[in-house]
């Protein structure tokens, strides 16, 4: 029999090279290929899996003497099944069977001809019994390892199930051989039934999504209303899989988050309703359906997300991996390219197949080296073999330094190592708050924890100084040190005022624009109208704004910008710090001038810049204090964030008012305006530059193509 088994391989093998070396072609056809960062945004790398050819299509078998026949392929086929036995199990629907087949496309035996009828569900036990969906019967349907059919399970006899509509479409059997059925258009979640088919209740319902304005019909309508309105229904569940975790996986192609759930044994999901769609590209809209999904003995899930056409990969924390594959446009059918894809599995050597009902067959991947290394660290982290998984990361980062997913790994070994600044460095390269906030958290009370001591002590000996100095020798040190700085200021610094008089005033003006902090109406007046403030003296504290603002990013801790000085570029200071001063500036002119404000330009400027002393002096202690800080505290700084811009606010609207000489409802409704024409100004640039941009395409176009024909 093992003869026979190889000569089938061999010639199966032989004929097939054909149809792989055409397959095959796609390798010079690239595919999308994202890995993602910790929160989830993707950057491209390099195709973790390659593609080998489509199997199915065409099925060959050979008989004892070796002879090799066709047979045949498959047709809309709904579902695969790899077996202990490393065989593959195709709910072969259009044919109204199940086939056993190679990874190769040999076919080894069939179940259930001219007994089921368009079956789209299968799974297979460790001891070859295979169950089927049998759809088209509304039954469910055992089979032997042999082939013969063992028993057909209809609907259970049950008052509870009396009115429902038993259409199983897929199925899963767990080690007691409970089977979990899926029935089509049913909101209740999975049937469970005994091997016997006796009901034992639903399990992984999914929670009914509400509008705000369901809510609110619930909170006002009598109970004859809501009973009689069209309430929203819960969500059918698309795909299950019972992993060899014990952990029951479903997916929810119409679901916004939770998509994908994890449910323990008492139903519980431990993602918590994680939201597990991916982007495809960073700045664009997430849209991602999962319909169908498979686990392999690592807990590692693999999704196929069908509106995109792409093969998604989590780790056992519902965090995504990496994605890979295209949408199929067209009729040139190439392979990672998907059209219809229904299933996803992999065999024990991590090839990785899916199931294409528009191809008919199966697309056959081999997984990279580097994809390889990735699953394996990811593995060996979940079982606790931390050294091992450390190897890991490193030989993936040196493959690509910027695979996010190793320096969190590494981050979370030396975290568990109680490395704290190790793994903080890590954390910041993974891009991940949150993680680096724990260490973050312990590492500082390690640090107050050994240095508490020495820390009091001198806070102890400072204050006897003070004490001795102060009030024992009534030595007014602090005087003393100021006289000392004034006439040290006047010996070195007042020459200097003498030969350049502008560097006088313009230091005056600046000290001078302290006391907007606390006298507000008084210094905006004398900046404006009485001499004390000047344009060249406001460009000064306009940089200095500019200079603080970046100085921020650079200073302001991890834990609350992510990105930090790295995020800073001549765009983004211009949109977050230049352009909104100058809008306001402008806006606040305009809208004076026809509003018969009393304010110049002069002053406008002037007082704008004013009243950005807050920020200017109190934006980058609050940066600097943020470093102490974790996410336990994150209310304190955001809290002074909001403190400081409200300040800001609070002296924006007493320039408005004062420099115009406006009423208190007349500087509301002008503020008003003045928001309203900054953006219009906003508009028309983005309307004046889109249309530049397209004429200079066009005369671009243009003159290639005249130069062309001369």
């Amino acid at each position: 029999m093992d003869k026979v088994r190889k000569r089938i391989v061999l010639a199966a093998s032989i004929l097939m090279l054909t149809l792989f070396a055409s397959a095959a072609q796609a390798d010079s056809l690239p595919y999308r290929s994202f890995g993602y960062t910790t929160d989830g945004w993707p950057f491209y790398i390099q195709s973790p899996y390659v593609p080998v050819g489509i199997v199915g299509q065409n099925l060959y078998m050979a008989d004892e003497t070796g002879a090799v026949s066709s047979v045949s392929g498959l047709r809309n086929p709904s579902d695969l099944f790899v077996g202990d036995d490393g065989m593959i199990y195709i709910a072969d629907t259009g044919n109204n069977r199940v086939v056993k087949m190679t990874a190769d496309g040999v076919f080894l035996a069939e179940y259930g001809a001219g007994e089921l009828k368009a079956p789209q569900g299968v799974c297979v036990t460790g001891d070859g019994t295979v169950y089927v969906a049998d759809t088209g019967n509304s039954r469910l349907a055992v089979f032997e390892k042999t082939g013969e059919l063992r028993v057909t399970l209809g609907v259970p006899d049950d008052p509870r199930l009396a009115e429902m509509m038993f259409t199983p479409v897929d199925l899963s059997v767990d080690a007691r051989d409970y089977l979990y059925v899926l029935l089509k258009g049913n909101n209740e979640g999975l049937l469970i039934m005994t091997p016997a088919g006796t009901f034992q209740g639903f399990f992984g319902r999914n929670a009914t999504q509400m509008t705000i304005v369901d809510k609110i019909k619930r909170i006002i309508y009598t109970s004859e209303q809501i009973a009689t309105d069209k309430n929203a229904i819960a969500d059918s569940v698309t795909d299950l899989y019972l992993g060899k975790d014990g952990f029951v996986y479903t997916c929810t192609s119409t679901l916004k988050e939770g998509q994908i759930k994890k449910f323990n044994v008492n139903g519980v999901d431990l993602f918590d309703n994680l939201d597990t769609r991916v982007a495809l590209r960073r700045h664009s809209s997430i849209q991602c359906s999962i319909t169908t999904l498979f686990v392999d003995g690592d807990g590692t899930i693999f999704a196929i997300d069908s509106v995109n056409g792409a093969v998604v990969l989590y780790d056992s924390n519902g965090d995504p991996l990496m994605m890979f594959g295209e949408k199929l446009s067209g009729n040139d059918k190439r392979v990672g390219y998907f059209s219809d894809p229904v299933a996803v599995s992999t065999m024990a050597d991590g090839t990785l197949l899916v199931l294409d009902k528009a191809y008919n067959g199966i697309h056959v991947f081999n997984p990279t080296t580097l994809t390889e290394t990735i699953l394996k660290a990811v593995a060996l982290y979940n079982d606790g073999q931390y050294v091992a998984a450390e190897n890991e990361w490193n030989s993936i980062l040196k493959t690509n330094a910027n695979y996010f997913l190793a320096n969190l790994g590494l981050g979370r070994i030396a975290y568990v190592r109680r490395d704290w600044t190790t793994a903080m460095d890590q954390m910041r390269k993974a891009y991940n708050q949150e993680y680096y906030s724990d260490a973050l958290w312990k590492y500082r009370a390690e640090v107050v924890q050994e240095n508490a001591g020495a820390v009091m002590l001198w806070l102890l000996v400072a204050a006897a100084a003070y004490l001795i100095l102060y009030k024992v020798f009534h030595i007014r040190l602090f005087r003393l040190i100021r006289k000392g700085l004034h006439k040290l200021h006047g010996v070195t610094i007042a020459p200097l005022y003498r030969r350049v008089p502008w560097l006088g005033r313009t230091s005056a003006e600046l000290r001078y624009s302290l006391k907007v902090m606390k006298h507000p109406i008084d210094t905006l007046y004398m900046a404006t109208r009485g001499g004390s403030g000047s344009i060249s003296s406001a460009l000064v504290l306009f940089v200095l704004f500019i200079l603080v603002m970046i100085g921020e990013r650079a200073l302001t801790n991890f834990v609350f910008d992510m990105y930090g000085i790295r995020g800073v570029s001549l765009s983004s200071v211009l949109i977050t710090s230049i352009l909104p001063v100058v809008l306001w500036v402008v806006g606040n002119y305009l809208v004076g001038a026809i509003t018969k404000g009393q304010g110049t330009f002069r002053g406008i400027v002037i007082s704008t810049v004013y009243a950005l002393m807050p920020l200017i002096l109190l934006t980058i202690p609050l940066a600097l204090v943020s470093n102490v800080l974790t996410q336990a505290e994150e209310s304190i700084y955001w809290i002074g964030r909001a403190l400081l811009y409200l300040w800001t606010g609070i002296l924006l609207f007493i320039q408005v008012k004062e420099i115009h000489g406006y009423e208190m409802g007349e500087t509301v409704r002008n503020i008003l305006w003045i928001l309203f024409v900054a953006a219009m100004t906003v508009v028309a640039v983005v309307v004046v530059g889109g249309i530049l941009f397209q004429a200079y395409n066009f005369l671009n176009e243009f003159f290639r193509e005249l130069l062309a024909y001369a």
